[in-house]
């Protein structure tokens, strides 16, 4: 069986690979991970300490 697409006679098989290659290709390019140019993170507790500003205090 095939569909008319277009104009076009399309075979079942090539619109299930295009389905099966669109799904799992969008998949990929969602979870391959993000920008390089996030901050680096503290290495020690004291610089941790230095970047977060505690503004605490009591009245």
């Amino acid at each position: 069986m095939s569909y008319t697409i277009l104009g076009r006679s399309i075979k079942n098989e090539y619109l299930a690979l295009g389905t099966f290659g669109i799904t799992f290709g969008s998949a990929y390019l969602a979870t391959r991970g993000g920008s390089k140019t996030a901050q680096a993170k503290p290495v020690t507790v004291e610089q941790a300490k230095q970047t977060v500003p505690i503004n605490a205090g009591s009245s």
